[in-house]
């Protein structure tokens, strides 16, 4: 789009570059401060930011299984969108939800797209009930983000959180594991047969 040569050259030339490894007319990469981290940018244009926010989130394992699972209902998916394989017509690619629909599935949050079971729970409806515990796990309140596994409660808190939020996150643990939430949820999200 407007502004993207310009956004790649700046990008490029930034003081703290060691190396540029690649320049092309949408993509750059560079190895950035001292430790040479290597960082890429795309620039796509606005009615790809939906396929392009789904395409470079979530584990490579789960970006294959929804593009094997595009395939098998005559589609592609890339960064720049879902698209009939027949023809190339775009059927979705500005929202994440919209893709994920258009697959038959619930969204699914970035943090969740592990190809751990996610997938069949989104197809089945079953990933509602994760999210509505994920949304109401507020990282302001609790300083850090709770990840709920089949096997127990994690806690996680960033290194910055207060102490309060510290507290806050162990008390709703603690209560998770009183309630047998993991227990509840392994059943929840279980395939129905």
């Amino acid at each position: 789009g407007p502004g993207a040569e310009a956004t790649l050259e700046h990008f490029t030339r930034h003081v703290k570059v060691q190396e540029v490894l690649a320049r092309g007319g949408n993509k750059s990469s560079i190895r950035f401060g001292l430790e040479g981290i290597q960082v890429d940018l795309r620039t796509l244009p606005a009615s790809s930011y939906g396929a392009a926010m789904q395409y470079f989130t979530g584990s490579k394992e789960h970006n294959v299984a929804l593009r094997q699972r595009a395939l098998k209902q005559g589609l592609t998916l890339n960064e720049y969108g879902l698209s009939k394989l027949d023809g190339g017509a775009v059927v979705a690619s500005e929202t994440e939800e919209e893709i994920y629909e258009t697959l038959g599935l619930a969204w699914i949050p970035p943090e969740l797209r592990e190809n751990n079971g996610e997938l069949d729970a989104a197809e089945s409806r079953t990933l509602p009930a994760l999210l509505e515990l994920y949304a109401t796990l507020d990282p302001e309140t609790y300083g850090g983000a709770m990840l709920l596994g089949v096997d127990g409660v994690c806690i996680i808190s960033h290194g910055s959180s207060s102490a309060t939020a510290i507290v806050n996150a162990l008390k709703v643990g603690s209560d998770m594991v009183q309630a047998d939430l993991v227990g509840a949820l392994r059943v929840a999200l279980a395939p129905t047969p």
